[in-house]
């Protein structure tokens, strides 16, 4: 259990996480940022969560400000209530068949990610599992929901935007929800 009014950044030029959580882990409070720019094939973030590690955050900031940045990557179970989260690349990303995101409020942003051909700025990306989002704002500078392959997002209420709607040199274009399978309920 992580507590209170905490600074832990990461300044690790070769990527890795802030916080990697293979267990039980609860946030209360307390910034968590990563400065470091991963290396192509690396991610690095400032929390990440793996196939075994469960995760409950409750309010705090999380910032990834450096390219191929996340600020909070999911392989296993995390439930995020009313936290900040902010990135250049993704502010949550959940990547395994088996992963679970729950999101209770919070603001959730990604800025931009032009250092990158081609690259993609959502503010949350599930490539696979499921997500849950009860009322939180969502802000992305390519999209603010991405919902890829075998992924199930589902969307009870919130707001989500464009920061700036652009189109990147690869011709990729942007939109605020991006989806196979989702359900929104409002």
């Amino acid at each position: 259990t992580i507590n209170g009014n905490i600074t832990i950044t990461n300044v690790d030029t070769n990527g890795g996480s802030t916080i990697w959580n293979e267990g039980n882990l609860v946030i209360n409070g307390g910034t968590f940022t990563t400065n470091a720019m991963a290396g192509v094939g690396s991610y690095g973030g400032a929390l990440y969560t793996t196939e075994d590690g469960r995760a409950v955050i409750n309010g705090g900031n999380f910032i990834a400000n450096s390219q191929l940045t996340y600020a909070i990557l999911n392989y296993g179970e995390t439930v995020i209530n009313n936290a900040t989260v902010n990135a250049a690349y993704y502010s949550v990303w959940a990547e395994n068949a088996d992963s679970e995101t729950i999101i209770n409020g919070g603001t959730f942003t990604s800025t931009n990610n032009i250092e990158k051909e081609n690259g993609y700025a959502y503010a949350i990306r599930v490539s696979e599992g499921k997500l849950t989002i009860n009322g939180a704002n969502v802000s992305g500078h390519h999209g603010a929901i991405c919902a890829l392959d075998g992924a199930l997002a589902t969307l009870n209420s919130g707001t989500y935007t464009l920061s700036t709607p652009c189109f990147t040199p690869g011709g990729n274009s942007s939109w605020v929800l991006y989806a196979n399978n989702a359900t929104v309920n409002y």
